[in-house]
């Protein structure tokens, strides 16, 4: 401890600040990343470097359920 970010080879994240809504992922085999939280109407997808990103929600189909009471 000490004021100092434990390491993730100590079980730690190694950092020391988070906000409401961060991610926490790997981003090596040895070391974690976090992603702020994404802005409404947008959904996590994978980026191109393997790292979870956020982007714009696509439109097109939607899917409605019904529940029938017998």
């Amino acid at each position: 401890s000490g004021g100092q970010d434990l390491g993730v080879a100590d079980g730690g994240t190694n950092l020391g600040t988070y906000a409401v809504g961060d991610i926490i992922y790997a981003d090596g085999t040895t070391s974690l990343a976090k992603l702020t939280k994404g802005s409404e109407n947008e959904v996590l997808t994978m980026g191109g470097s393997n790292a979870p990103t956020w982007a714009a929600a696509a439109g097109g189909a939607s899917i409605s359920l019904v529940l029938a009471l017998a």
